[in-house]
C-alpha cells in the first residue's frame, strides 16, 4: 500500500498532542482510567476540522477513509454499528481516522495537490515516524489509553492488557501494543 510521507512526529510530540486533545475534549480522561466517549469526540473533531462525516461502504478490508482533499471521513456502516455497540476495534478504527484528521489533512492534500501519486511510497520504504498510518495508530492509542491509565491499571496486582481492554472499552491487541509500547509490564 502506497501513502505520502508526511511531517516526522515521535511518540512523544504524538502523546503531547493526545493529552492536549483529551484536555481540551474529554479531560476527565487525564485523571481517571475513564473510556474515551469515541462517538461524541469523533464527531467534534471531524467538526471542529472543517471535515464532513459519512457512512458508505468501503472495498473490502477497508474499515475507514480519509479523503483530505474532499475533507471528507467516511466509515462503514458496520463499523460505525460496531463502534456504538463498544467494540474495541471499531473504537479504535474511529479514533484512528479522527487521527488522520488531526494530523495529516493539510500535509497530505498539499502533497496530493503537488506531486499526486508521485508523491506516495510504499511503507516500509521510509522510518516509521514519517509513517501516516503509525502516527494515527499512536494518537489513537494515546486517546483511547492515556499513559496515566494503563499505567495505573497495569499497578494493580493483577494489571495486564486484558483489564485495560475491559476497563478502557479497546481491543486486547490494542492494549497489548500499547503496554509494550510504554515499556510497563
Amino acid at each position: 500500500m502506497k501513502v505520502p510521507v508526511v511531517d516526522p512526529l515521535s511518540r512523544k510530540a504524538i502523546s503531547e498532542k493526545g493529552h492536549r486533545l483529551l484536555s481540551k475534549y474529554q479531560p476527565e480522561c487525564l485523571t481517571a482510567a475513564t473510556p474515551l466517549e469515541v462517538d461524541w469526540v469523533f464527531e467534534k473533531i471531524v467538526h471542529d476540522h472543517g471535515f464532513i462525516f459519512d457512512l458508505q461502504q468501503l472495498p473490502a478490508g477497508m474499515e475507514g477513509l480519509t479523503h483530505p482533499k474532499d475533507k471528507m471521513v467516511i466509515i462503514p456502516p458496520d463499523i460505525y454499528d460496531q463502534m456504538c455497540n463498544g467494540d474495541g476495534r471499531a473504537r479504535f478504527t474511529m479514533m484512528h481516522e479522527a487521527s488522520h484528521v488531526i494530523l495529516h489533512a493539510a500535509k497530505v492534500r498539499e502533497v496530493m495537490v503537488n506531486r499526486g501519486m508521485e508523491g506516495l511510497k510504499r511503507r516500509g520504504e521510509f522510518p516509521a515516524y514519517l509513517d501516516p498510518e503509525w502516527q494515527a495508530n499512536e494518537l489513537a492509542a494515546t486517546l483511547l489509553m492515556p499513559e496515566h491509565a494503563v499505567r495505573e491499571i497495569m499497578s494493580n496486582r493483577f494489571g495486564c492488557p486484558s483489564m485495560i481492554a475491559d476497563r478502557l472499552n479497546v481491543s486486547y491487541q490494542a492494549a497489548d501494543i500499547r503496554v509494550r509500547n510504554l515499556g510497563i509490564g
